[in-house]
């Protein structure tokens, strides 16, 4: 019996892998990057003595960056957020759905 012990003892845990680490500290730093990179343009911008064409096209891509950030973010984050999204968005669904109802539109 000692030495299934000791066998059992030395086999190791199987370990979490590396990669799955990285992601998701990377994921969670492009989520919370693409905030202030937009609303950071928004609220500096107009204060920069620029044209407002190129006023706009700074926003824009801004907005694009942001955007793209968080769309990037998304996969590496896995299915977590996914499912918080989810939750988020779907109580937006259904207050449009008891308007129109209200509205007298049809449910779709």
């Amino acid at each position: 019996m000692d030495a299934m012990t000791k066998s059992n003892k030395n086999e190791q845990k199987p370990e979490e892998p590396s990669d799955s680490k990285w992601r998701y500290w990377l994921g969670l730093a492009l989520f919370i990057l693409s905030y202030p990179v937009l609303y950071g343009t928004i609220i500096a911008v107009p204060f920069l003595t620029l044209t407002v064409k190129d006023k706009a096209l700074i926003v824009s891509v801004a907005a694009m960056v942001s955007y793209a950030l968080w769309a990037m973010s998304l996969p590496l984050l896995g299915r977590e957020i996914f499912e918080v999204l989810k939750k988020r968005y779907a109580v937006w669904r259904r207050v449009r759905r008891l308007r129109a109802n209200r509205n007298g539109k049809a449910d779709r």
